[in-house]
């Protein structure tokens, strides 16, 4: 399906809320969601559509150090307001990664400020 001038039939599609791609499965090619924490790791170099239902969620997503890849956010609402102290759980972190970031529809990541301390 293309957005834009992107043609995004070679992306890896992945639900934020339920933490699954197309086929149900958690994890695949330079990704995996950790339901206990609640976090979608991006662990490998790969093109990801990571999509959401339009319902607010606190699963969150995190771009392992070193890693490049292009993110598409489809719909995608993130609130982790739930008073961490950890960076980890900041809505969207990619520190230290190379990350091409793509908005499409409505997108929305909250973070409580004691995160970024």
């Amino acid at each position: 399906m293309p957005v834009g001038d992107e043609d995004t039939s070679d992306l890896v599609r992945i639900n934020i809320n339920t933490g699954k791609d197309d086929n149900g499965k958690s994890s695949g090619d330079g990704w995996h969601f950790d339901s206990s924490t609640g976090r979608l790791m991006i662990t490998g170099d790969n093109k990801f559509h990571i999509y959401g239902t339009g319902e607010v969620t606190t699963n969150h997503i995190y771009v392992n150090p070193g890693v490049t890849a292009d993110v598409f956010l489809d719909n995608v609402q993130i609130n982790t307001d739930n008073n961490s102290f950890y960076l980890a759980d900041a809505a969207f972190l990619m520190d230290d990664a190379e990350v091409s970031l793509y908005l499409i529809g409505n997108n929305y990541r909250r973070t409580p400020e004691s995160t970024l301390l």
